[in-house]
Order: structure tokens, then C-alpha cells, then sequence
């Protein structure tokens, strides 16, 4: 059967229209290897096509680290510490740690996530994030419909108005947002001057119920004002109708328990 030019340009159009986005990978680091000093600008090139992953080595210090970013065009992205340079392909050994010393009162990644995307979040350590005031969200401040995922990492020794770790909040956002903790997360020693120390979650849902995760030593209410704070480890809320869940199975580590 003979194909006519004007079908043959139509099915090529509908190939070329069905093509996925081809997944990339951008390095962060101080080694020729890589294509970014900068885990901000990293971020800023990532949010097109995808699936990406953005990985950062340990072979350059990050400090005053107030990264914001708002992910609209990538469906999922992975922002994995641990590698030993930019030629590694294989993360391994500690994790990369991203502090907010010496840089602006504000967290040390804030991010929006909306519906349908996925950003995860792998072998870093997020600390010294510092927002002022009321201000929420020490180490992590996510908000959107989104799904946040976090594994072997840590959120430490951050401080915020509401959440001094991890604040996550759906306000303003399609309902279907989630914080997933999953295996290897500690999340210890934060400070919420009012509410949530270790994770502060409002109109969505957080989920905690991989192995070796665990919610310690953090500290809600510590305000010099009259405001009443609650939830050392954990405060939950509804907002603007929507409910707040938070389901925890942890194992955690030893004998202690998940949330401590």
C-alpha cells in the first residue's frame, strides 16, 4: 500500500511529539569534572525536561546556603550528596553537607513542589538554616501539592519560627501533597520558637515508616514572648480544610523510639 507524503509527515510529527524528555545529569563540586560551583545555579538548570538528577560532591564546602526553588517543568528530580568528586558515578561515604553559616536568616532549601511532580532528596545533611522571627522552616521549607521525599540524610541544628527542621505546608496548593521520610533520616537537634521543633506539617500528609528514621532531641516553644508552642518532635494541623496526617512506623535505631 502505498504511503502518501502528507501521512508520513503526519506520523512522524506524532513520533516526534511522543518522544520523552531525555533524563541529565548536572555535577556540582570544585573538580574540572563539574559544571557548577554553585548548588543554586544547579538547581536553576535543572527544571526542564527530566527526569534529572543533581549531584553534588563533597570535595567543596558549602556554607550561607539559602537555596530557593520552585520546580514547575521537571516531573521528578533527585538531589543526591555523596559523591567524592564530579568524575564519581557512584555516591559513597558521607554525605554532602549544604549549611546556612555565614549567609542570609532564611532556610537552607526552601522549595515548591507542585501537583504531579516529585523532588527527592538523597545522603545530605541539611543544618544551620536560620530564618528569622515567625518565619518558618529551618532546614527544609516545603510547600505545594507535590511529593517531598527524603532518605539517608539529616536536618540538624536548624532553627525557625514554626518547624526548625522540616516545615511542609499544602496551604494554596492542590490537595495531594506529601513528606515522605524514608530510610536513614535523622532529624535531631532543631529548634522551633513556636511550634513543630523537629517537623512542623500543615494540610498535608507525612509518611515515616521506613527503617533507621527517627524524630530526637528537638525543641519547641522557647520564644521570649507569650506565644504558647507545641510539639518538640512533631506538630500537626490541619489547614484552610484541609487535614494533616502523619503516619509513623519507624523502626528507628536501637532501643529508642521513632519519635524521641
Amino acid at each position: 500500500i502505498p504511503v502518501f507524503p502528507f501521512a508520513r509527515t503526519a506520523v512522524l510529527a506524532l513520533v516526534f511529539a511522543a518522544a520523552p524528555a531525555q533524563a541529565a545529569w548536572f555535577y556540582v563540586g570544585s573538580d574540572g569534572g563539574c559544571q557548577f560551583t554553585s548548588v543554586q545555579a544547579a538547581l536553576n538548570a535543572a527544571d526542564t525536561g527530566g527526569p534529572h538528577e543533581i549531584r553534588i560532591a563533597r570535595n567543596a564546602i558549602y556554607n550561607a546556603q539559602a537555596l530557593s526553588v520552585q520546580f514547575s517543568g521537571t516531573s521528578t528530580i533527585t538531589i543526591r550528596g555523596g559523591y567524592a568528586d564530579c568524575n564519581a558515578t557512584t555516591a559513597s561515604g558521607a554525605s554532602t553537607a549544604l549549611s546556612g553559616t555565614g549567609g542570609a536568616a532564611a532556610p537552607v532549601l526552601r522549595l515548591v513542589v507542585p501537583a504531579g511532580k516529585t523532588v527527592k532528596l538523597d545522603r545530605l545533611t541539611f543544618m544551620n538554616g536560620d530564618p528569622a522571627g515567625n518565619n518558618p522552616g529551618g532546614g527544609i521549607h516545603f510547600t505545594g501539592g507535590g511529593t517531598l521525599e527524603i532518605t539517608n540524610s539529616a536536618i540538624i541544628n536548624n532553627t525557625a519560627g514554626n518547624g526548625g527542621g522540616i516545615f511542609a505546608d499544602g496551604e494554596g496548593h492542590p490537595p495531594g501533597g506529601r513528606l515522605v521520610i524514608g530510610e536513614n533520616v535523622f532529624i535531631n537537634n532543631n529548634t522551633a520558637r513556636a511550634s513543630g521543633g523537629g517537623v512542623f506539617v500543615a494540610g498535608m500528609e507525612m509518611t515515616m515508616l521506613e527503617d533507621r528514621s527517627a524524630i530526637a532531641s528537638n525543641t519547641a516553644n522557647v520564644a521570649t514572648n507569650t506565644d504558647v508552642g507545641y510539639g518538640g518532635g512533631v506538630f500537626v494541623r490541619s489547614r484552610a480544610g484541609r487535614p494533616g496526617i502523619v503516619r509513623i512506623g519507624s523502626a528507628s535505631v536501637g532501643n529508642s523510639g521513632a519519635v524521641y
